[in-house]
């Protein structure tokens, strides 16, 4: 439940990041941003497994 909850807000904030860089020419952050998010999902996994 906890990690649906994690994923859930994770997922909401990066869609909200997508949506405001855009606006702008931002394309290596959202790269960046991509790749944190990947990162952290795998760190989940490790640390609920």
């Amino acid at each position: 439940m906890l990690l649906i909850a994690l994923y859930h807000s994770l997922y909401r904030s990066l869609y909200h990041s997508f949506s405001d860089l855009r606006l702008t020419k931002g394309v290596e952050q959202q790269k960046n941003a991509a790749k944190t998010a990947l990162w952290l999902i795998a760190k989940l996994g490790k640390w609920s497994g």
